[in-house]
């Protein structure tokens, strides 16, 4: 699910799609730290070519769901969460 909605959002960079669409992301990683210890080698790197690919579509921004939930996503590991698509500003 996770590839679609990046492929959809690579296509049509909506900030506002981006932060609803990113909670899948998330909820990868928290998976993998708490029920998935074991994910094979294949799909990690699976996983880090979709980020690259997040990378390079976006660029460093503001946390961008409510402030009262980033005490819980430090950037450090849930940096997609600290980022904007490329070529659309804010929506607000």
């Amino acid at each position: 699910m996770w590839k679609d909605r990046l492929e959809e959002l690579l296509r049509d960079p909506s900030p506002v799609y981006y932060r609803y669409e990113v909670r899948l992301r998330v909820i990868l990683a928290l998976l993998a730290e708490d029920v998935l210890a074991g994910i094979p080698l294949q799909e990690q790197e699976y996983l880090a070519g979709l980020d690259a690919r997040l990378s390079g579509a976006s660029v460093k921004a503001g946390f961008i769901w409510e402030p009262a939930q980033q005490a819980g996503f430090p950037e450090e590991t849930y940096w997609y969460l600290y980022r904007e698509l490329r070529n659309h500003p804010k929506e607000r």
